[in-house]
């Protein structure tokens, strides 16, 4: 190539011309309960979900204890639950409408299929990096849940905040 001035990431190019979006969900986690958030591409949508990012953070409540084994949550990526019904996708490009064709759940179980991704974070803030890696065409469904997998002492919970972002473009023309 020449004359090239700069490269852009995808998510930038993408969040230009009003396809990036994202959705957070706000929670308190009780032991052994699940929360999520499921992204469906349903079929004839046009168009090709591209995971960009996941991050969040959670905290032990009441706040001022001192950290243990029951500081942990699990954060799991996985392909294909079932969707339910959904809620609005915001547009990170304030200049263009909230126009997503993916149709965003939020589910207070666990939501099964199959996990692709997945780590155990302590107590604070976590960040995971997909980049458009994780490809969801339409007629598949995408799900980020996150656990606490301890017991919690009596009066303890954890508060949970997670936002997921990821770009949209059309399906390609035969």
């Amino acid at each position: 190539m020449n004359n090239v001035l700069a490269t852009l990431p995808s998510a930038s190019t993408q969040s230009q011309i009003g396809r990036m979006f994202s959705n957070v969900l706000d929670t308190r986690l009780l032991s052994g309960d699940s929360s999520s958030i499921v992204i469906a591409n349903p079929i004839g949508s046009g168009r090709i979900m591209y995971l960009d990012s996941v991050f969040g953070g959670c905290r032990l409540d009441p706040v001022n204890q001192a950290l243990s084994y029951e500081s942990t949550t699990e954060v799991r990526i996985a392909s294909d639950p079932t969707p339910s019904a959904g809620s609005f996708a915001s547009n990170l490009n304030f200049g263009f409408p909230d126009n997503s064709a993916m149709i965003v759940a939020h589910i207070f179980e666990s939501i099964g299929g199959f996990i692709v991704a997945g780590t155990t974070q302590v107590i604070g803030h976590f960040s995971l990096d997909f980049a458009g890696k994780i490809i969801i065409p339409p007629d598949h469904s995408l799900g980020v849940e996150v656990t606490v997998p301890g017991i919690l002492s009596e009066g303890n919970a954890v508060q949970v905040r997670i936002t997921v972002t990821w770009y949209e473009l059309d399906e390609p023309t035969a």
